[in-house]
């Protein structure tokens, strides 16, 4: 079973020298010593995985995602290698399809993490190289006229790199036999 730890962060506006309060079990708090009103809050969704093949997609999918996410994956075991393969990913551009994109990314804790938005879509699988992967998306505060579906992933274990190898090909056959069935009944 996944362990899901809820991180939230409120802000105000505050008085020079004030500190950010943080309010832990989503619970809102107020904060004494803001000037105004107005408050902000981001709020962090931490999955904890086991070493077990799995499918992870962003709230709502295939229907449109939430904005203002921020929601990371975590896997860490002591040996083994993760594959990531992609089986759907649709995420916004942008408001004017320049500004703050929406974004999945993905890292190994050795290689500096891969960004894949709209512009920059993943084409191959993802290998780690060692036993932690971490998967974060994040979408902003705007959303434009089209309904996006946003990810889903199919997160692969590997006890070494060939069996990893051997269940990401199988992944990619799969894909691709459901791409194909799709389009028959189109």
């Amino acid at each position: 079973m996944n362990r899901t730890i809820y991180k939230t962060s409120f802000c105000c506006p505050m008085s020079s020298g004030s500190t950010i309060s943080v309010i832990r079990l989503l619970a809102h708090l107020p904060d004494a010593r803001c000037v105004a009103t107005g408050r902000l809050a981001s709020f962090q969704i931490i999955t904890f995985g086991k070493a077990q093949d799995t499918t992870i997609e962003s709230k709502s999918f295939p229907g449109r995602y939430p904005m203002g996410l921020n929601v990371t994956w975590s896997w860490s075991v002591t040996s083994g290698y993760w594959g990531v393969v992609f089986l759907d990913f649709d995420l916004d551009l942008g408001m004017d399809g320049y500004g703050d994109e929406d974004r999945l990314e993905i890292s190994d804790g050795y290689r500096t993490p891969t960004f894949h938005t709209t512009r920059n879509p993943p084409v191959v699988p993802y290998r780690s190289r060692g036993a932690e992967l971490l998967v974060r998306f994040i979408s902003d505060t705007q959303t434009g006229t089209k309904d996006f579906r946003g990810f889903q992933l199919r997160i692969l274990y590997g006890k070494t790199e060939p069996e990893l190898n051997r269940k990401i090909s199988l992944a990619e056959v799969a894909k691709e036999e459901r791409r194909q069935n799709k389009e028959t009944k189109e």
